[in-house]
Order: structure tokens, then C-alpha cells, then sequence
């Protein structure tokens, strides 16, 4: 958009180019660190790593974005500007960290506001019938001693 409005005066297109590729360096800056605070220790380096698979991917599918132009020329940008909208209203829902010790296993990640969990997948002092050996087996949670 920027380009269709400034044609003529290229010192100010340069300028609000390169705005927008500090803004961006600065996000994604940002996010990287803010995604480290999210996850419990059990899975931060896991769940950090998914996060940067799945940047690595968008970064190589955004280019291709551009030949949506060939239909609309004003299609790559109201793509590309409403999934940045989007990101930013979906990360008004995340959790404040500020002031708030890291958490170290899942469970402490689901009792910090914005990570309500209805129900829990947890099986404590039960017992069940494997289904391979036929035999009975007992679950015994963390926090007993055997």
C-alpha cells in the first residue's frame, strides 16, 4: 500500500520500509522470549522448538503469498495485515508473566490465569487391567511413596 500512495518520494517509502522490518525483527524478538515464559521446564525446549519449526515454515510459504497479487493487487497485503490483526488479538489472551516465578511442571502451568483446564487426564492410585498380558497394574502418582 505503501507503494501505491509514495511512488514519487522514495527517502519516505525507504523509511517506513525499514519501520516495518524493525518492527517485525522486534516482534518476532519478543515472542521468542515470551514463548520461552509460557511453557513448564518439563517441555519449554520442545515447545520453543515447535514455535521455531513452525516461524521457519511461515517464512518460507510468506513469499508466495505475493502471487495472490496476480488476482487482486491488494490481496497479499489485506492477507498479510489481517493475520498480523489477528496475531495481536489472540495475544491479548495470553497469560501476564510479570513478576511471576517460571513455571516447572504442566501442572503449575494450567493454575496461572488464562490456562483454565476443565478436566484432567489423570489416572491416581488406580489400578487397570493391561491389555497385552492380561495382568494388573498400579498407577501410583508422584507425590506417594511406594
Amino acid at each position: 500500500m505503501v507503494m501505491y500512495v509514495f511512488l514519487d518520494i522514495s527517502a519516505l517509502v525507504t523509511t517506513l520500509v525499514m519501520i516495518g522490518k524493525f518492527g517485525a525483527t522486534c516482534a518476532y524478538s519478543i515472542v521468542y522470549v515470551y514463548t520461552t515464559e509460557l511453557y513448564p521446564t518439563a517441555v519449554r525446549h520442545m515447545g520453543v522448538g515447535v514455535n521455531s519449526m513452525a516461524s521457519r515454515l511461515a517464512g518460507i510459504a510468506s513469499p508466495y503469498v505475493f502471487y495472490l497479487g496476480a488476482y487482486n493487487e491488494l490481496l497479499p497485503y489485506i492477507l498479510m495485515g489481517s493475520c498480523s490483526v489477528l496475531a495481536a488479538i489472540l495475544a491479548l489472551f495470553l497469560p501476564e508473566t510479570f513478576n511471576i516465578p517460571l513455571a516447572e511442571t504442566i501442572d503449575q502451568m494450567q493454575k496461572i490465569k488464562g490456562f483454565k483446564c476443565k478436566k484432567t487426564h489423570r489416572m491416581h492410585n488406580k489400578s487397570y487391567r493391561s491389555g497385552t498380558t492380561g495382568e494388573n497394574n498400579a498407577v501410583v502418582s508422584k507425590n506417594e511413596n511406594i
